[in-house]
């Protein structure tokens, strides 16, 4: 069996595992990237045509400095691409449009966020919504909250771009190359596949719903959910949902 040093390995290559690669290869660490299968594939949970991004957060307004974050380096994974003559879109905007009662916990949420971050934000009575948006059809107790920030993820095409850019700055990825198990050795780590033992100084688990068993022994507190997505054809009307008439919309 061989045996490859590394300062990082990286186990899992999806959405999170084909970024951490980028980000720690772009920072000249020696990186070892494992993925079970050839990302992007439909195996994890970094596949489909969109994923929703958002500036404006209900759920806490402690996630919007990490969202300005992630908006500037998917602008900064885009040119890296424009760089090599690639012109991929990895991010639209749309806008993001959320609608419920007044004291909704979404509505007061996102009013909260605006709020605490000065970030742009529009309120929007029901007959506001019907008219510019005709495809909704709001209740007239309920208002919209409008981000113009929010957007869409290609996520394939994400994956494919973090691979590509970690490649580029000597990353060392092996697709289809299953990690079998793996333990620490002395201050750092030893990972074993069928093709060989690789050690390195640190682990990034990235591998979705493998990481229970990979981290079985740490007894953390993790759960298997599963998350079904669809995307579907309207039954009339196709141009109201085409991405420049229709922003995001969570009710």
């Amino acid at each position: 069996m061989g045996n490859k040093t590394a300062d990082v390995i990286v186990v899992g290559l999806g959405a999170h595992g084909s970024a951490s690669a980028w980000q720690l290869a772009k920072r000249g660490v020696n990186v070892i990237g494992f993925d079970a299968f050839k990302p992007p594939h439909t195996l994890g949970s970094s596949h489909g045509d969109t994923r929703v991004i958002r500036l404006v957060y209900a759920e806490h307004p402690d996630y919007v400095p990490i969202m300005r974050r992630g908006y500037e380096v998917w602008r900064e994974l885009e040119q890296a691409l424009a760089d090599d003559g690639d012109a991929t879109q990895l991010l639209r905007i749309v806008g993001g449009l959320t609608v419920g009662t007044h004291e909704s916990d979404n509505i007061t949420g996102v009013k909260r966020a605006a709020k605490e971050h000065g970030l742009e934000f529009e309120i929007i009575d029901p007959s506001e919504i019907r008219s510019r948006w005709p495809q909704f059809q709001p209740r007239d107790n309920m208002i919209g909250g409008f981000d113009p920030q929010s957007g869409v993820l290609f996520p394939e095409k994400c994956v494919g771009a973090h691979l590509e850019q970690a490649q580029k700055q000597g990353a060392d990825l092996h697709y289809n190359e299953p990690v079998r198990r793996w333990h620490p050795d002395g201050e750092g780590v030893r990972v074993f596949t069928d093709s060989g033992e690789y050690t390195a100084d640190q682990i990034v688990f990235s591998a979705g719903a493998w990481n229970p068993a990979f981290l079985s022994k740490l007894k953390l507190p993790l759960r298997l959910e599963r998350q079904v997505l669809f995307w579907f054809q309207p039954a009339s009307s196709p141009e109201l949902f085409e991405p420049e008439n229709c922003p995001n919309h969570s009710w």
